[in-house]
């Protein structure tokens, strides 16, 4: 239970105080809503920050170079899922900055989805003589496909 989140009901059928969370020590009923929103905010700015790169050789090569961008949608629809099952417990003023949060991580995938299509036209070609020897191309379009997959799977 969350410590302080004493009022009833929000819901004819759950209380607050009947919903179990995982126990963090350190939240209570008003640090808990502080600690979703700093969670919602850091996800969506390192979403921002990371680009597209260029992998180091691995054995398989099958991470590729939006191997990163591709995680953070579906860290976000955890978050949104978690959010999901507590949303009795924040304050009205949440479901503001959730909308407003879902928004602006859409607009993000979307700008996100451009600059890594613009980072693939922007990687040399592999030769046909470099592709024989088996040099890895990170620019293949298997990589852009699996990113498009996964962040329309998100959103």
């Amino acid at each position: 239970y969350i410590k302080g989140s004493s009022k009833k009901t929000v819901s004819s059928k759950i209380s607050k105080n009947e919903i179990k969370l995982p126990k963090i020590q350190c939240l209570d009923g008003n640090s808990f809503f502080v600690y979703i929103e700093s969670m919602l905010h850091m996800l969506i700015s390192t979403f921002a920050v990371i680009e597209p790169s260029r992998i180091s050789q691995n054995k398989d090569n099958l991470l590729g170079p939006f191997f990163h961008l591709e995680k953070f949608p579906h860290l976000f629809e955890d978050l949104l899922l978690l959010i999901q099952h507590i949303i009795i417990l924040l304050p009205k003023r949440f479901v503001s900055l959730l909308i407003a949060s879902c928004n602006h991580m859409l607009e993000l995938s979307v700008a996100k989805t451009r600059q890594c299509v613009e980072w693939r036209q922007s990687q040399p070609l592999l030769l046909s003589s470099e592709r024989r020897a088996g040099k890895h191309d990170n620019a293949s379009i298997r990589y852009l496909e699996r990113l498009l997959h996964e962040i329309s799977l998100a959103c």
